[in-house]
């Protein structure tokens, strides 16, 4: 985190702004994991009511960055005081590599012409940047916006593998080197014998979520770790094919 060389006037005001902040209505559902949350609209609503009392407000910025052949989208958010004292935090996640998302976002047809790719690439760096700006705004000043799923979730290998994942900040884990062609991609099975190659897109996207999350987990034994980063590749290899109308 960042901050002016002294933050005294801010952390009081926030101090006396969160007494009286309520929780954001939970408006909208979520209807892959069956929870309700407050989507960014609700908490900007509900902090307006508050913060420019204390003399707060908040400003939230798009920020862009490749790290390790991966581009990252997501936001830059400040929260300062009348005084001109500041706090503010990046969060990103992972969209695309940046191989991928030159070759989704243009495509070449028959006679030479660049079009739109099949992969409408921006309007997913939009849905992300909309996710990350309402975490990022809820945190900064300290509210809820989700509702508190702890006591509900499934623990084991088969929750990372097929329960829909919230997009969360990941570390930047190198998947394993072992060459893997279409076909032993698509053979792949998950905890249920069913082939990767036969589920669809979103269904992996949701799962490389999840193991990117389980991946960052310290206490996996190396033959764990191995597992996951084959199946991690085996949907990069999958989702790859299916952009490109290879495979269905």
């Amino acid at each position: 985190m960042k901050s002016s060389e002294s933050i005294k006037e801010l952390a009081e005001a926030l101090s006396s702004a969160q007494a009286e902040l309520k929780p954001a209505p939970f408006d909208k559902e979520n209807e892959f994991a069956g929870y309700k949350y407050a989507s960014l609209n609700s908490v900007i609503e509900v902090a307006k009511k508050v913060l420019p009392k204390y003399g707060l407000s908040v400003s939230q910025v798009p920020v862009y960055e490749t790290v390790d052949e991966i581009y990252y989208a997501g936001v830059e958010t400040m929260l300062m005081h009348k005084s001109g004292e500041w706090i503010s935090e990046r969060l990103l996640v992972p969209v695309v590599s940046h191989g991928r998302l030159i070759e989704l976002t243009i495509a070449t047809d028959q006679k030479g012409k660049q079009s739109l790719g099949k992969t409408n690439v921006v309007q997913e760096m939009g849905k992300v940047i909309t996710y990350c700006r309402r975490y990022a705004y809820a945190a900064i000043i300290g509210i809820s916006s989700d509702e508190d799923t702890d006591g509900g979730e499934v623990k084991g290998r088969a929750s990372v593998e097929n329960e829909p994942q919230k997009a969360e900040p990941i570390s930047h884990q190198k998947v394993t080197e072992e060459y893997m062609d279409l076909d032993e991609a698509y053979a792949v099975t998950n905890s249920e014998g069913v082939p990767y190659g036969k589920l669809p897109a979103k269904t992996l996207q949701n799962m490389s979520i999840g193991i990117n999350k389980a991946l960052k987990n310290p206490n996996l034994s190396p033959e764990e770790k191995a597992e996951y980063q084959r199946k991690f590749k085996a949907i990069g290899i999958l989702l790859k094919a299916k952009s490109e109308g290879v495979i269905e």
